[in-house]
């Protein structure tokens, strides 16, 4: 398979996650916010097209919107990307809403700043697509999503996979199998960089 060039266009959803054709990176983002204090948190990873872990971050951003959460996701993961030199990207997002902000090129309740950074990055010299994704296929992000206190300022950098990680599992980090991992080998993964937020 070879990419062809495309201007941020947005594919429709995918079921099951497979690694981008060859010469690419595919980056899965995620959002979320804490109903009832509002807070919110994103989360993502880069993978290689031999499907290996380039890189993964988790991020407090304070309060937001849902839709600002996964956007902010979108913008972290296309900053990582760019940075690490990439330019023949693959986006994929689980949220319908978010990948039609990003198709239209504006949406109602996003703020202004944010969105014009995004379209700022996505109009770099690369070949980018964007795909909406199902949940299952996404479930890197999303737990990596889960990692930081949403109500503190903090991010962390993952320049390895945290333990159980299989990046050809449509499950993505297997966490939810093994909660012995979740609560205590985590902490401990030595390659996370916490970085306090300004």
């Amino acid at each position: 398979m070879v990419f062809s060039r495309q201007s941020a266009s947005v594919s429709r959803a995918s079921t099951r996650w497979s690694p981008p054709p060859q010469g690419g990176c595919k980056i899965n983002t995620d959002g979320a916010r804490e109903g009832a204090t509002g807070f919110a948190s994103c989360g993502g990873v880069l993978h290689s097209w031999r499907g290996d872990w380039l890189f993964g971050f988790s991020r407090s951003i304070g309060i937001w919107s849902v839709m600002e959460a996964e956007l902010w996701g979108v913008h972290e993961g296309l900053v990582h990307a760019w940075n690490s030199g990439e330019r023949r990207v693959i986006l994929e997002i689980d949220s319908l809403e978010t990948s039609g902000v990003l198709d239209r090129k504006r949406g109602a309740g996003v703020s202004f700043t944010l969105y014009d950074r995004i379209a700022a990055l996505l109009e770099r010299d690369w070949i980018m697509e964007i795909r909406h994704i199902g949940r299952v296929a996404n479930q890197a992000a999303d737990n990596l999503e889960k990692m930081v206190d949403v109500g503190g300022a903090e991010a962390y950098e993952f320049h390895d996979p945290p333990c159980m990680y299989s990046a050809n599992s449509s499950v993505g980090l297997l966490w939810g199998r093994c909660s012995y991992c979740l609560m205590f080998l985590t902490p401990l993964f030595t390659k996370k960089k916490k970085i306090l937020l300004k």
